[in-house]
């Protein structure tokens, strides 16, 4: 499935008018969206999944015009097809690592979550710390259960949002790699929205907002 943008803007209710550059982004392909604090990127990324709304400009899913969908088809729209992932895991802290993950079963059948939460859990090293509750386990664990969820729901493209700028350069590099490889694993388009510096050589396709 493709994603491609044309003509986006937003406007604050300070009545600034932000205008982005168009995208074409397909299946599997990543991208790097650039630039400096404050210039908008964070608004781009939650005009172009609709959780904010466009002053203008189309976005097709697709051939789905995702852009004009109403609000409730739009947010369903967007969970069958966007996996978010921000800056702080937005995860339940009264729940277990497996049972914040099971948030994303409405999107697969029981089977599958028999099969697949295992799977996912190993595979992002979290098998050892899928019964504790969200205040028990790292930084760095939280991050790879939020990565875990979206793994489950099957996205076809997975939005990120900053996931480097609190992290020291190991970290950074680990994070990454876990992305683009998840990414792959499901076979999903990457956009990564950053001011991160050391995230350019793990993309070729890049997008400057500055």
């Amino acid at each position: 499935m493709n994603l491609k943008t044309s003509q986006l803007s937003i406007k604050y209710k300070n009545s600034t008018l932000l205008r982005f550059p168009d995208l074409e982004l397909k299946a599997g392909e990543r991208i790097l969206i650039k630039g400096p604090s404050g210039c908008g990127k964070t608004s781009w990324l939650y005009a172009l999944c609709g959780i904010i709304p466009l002053h203008s400009g189309k976005i097709m899913v697709g051939d789905v015009e995702f852009s004009t969908l109403p609000i409730v088809e739009k947010d369903r729209f967007r969970a069958r097809n966007f996996g978010l992932i921000f800056q702080e895991a937005r995860l339940l802290p009264s729940l277990t690592v497996n049972e914040n993950v099971q948030l994303a079963t409405n999107f697969i059948s029981p089977k599958e979550v028999a099969t697949q939460i295992p799977e996912i859990l190993c595979l992002l090293d979290l098998e050892k710390v899928k019964n504790k509750k969200i205040g028990q386990i790292s930084s760095g664990e939280k991050q790879r259960t939020t990565i875990a969820r979206v793994l489950l729901q099957k996205p076809s493209f997975i939005l990120a949002d900053e996931p480097t700028s609190a992290l020291d350069d190991q970290r950074t590099e680990d994070v990454i790699n876990l992305l683009i490889q998840s990414a792959k694993t499901i076979n999903a388009g990457l956009i990564v929205v950053t001011h991160d510096l050391r995230l350019d050589p793990y993309f070729s396709q890049k997008m400057d907002l500055s």
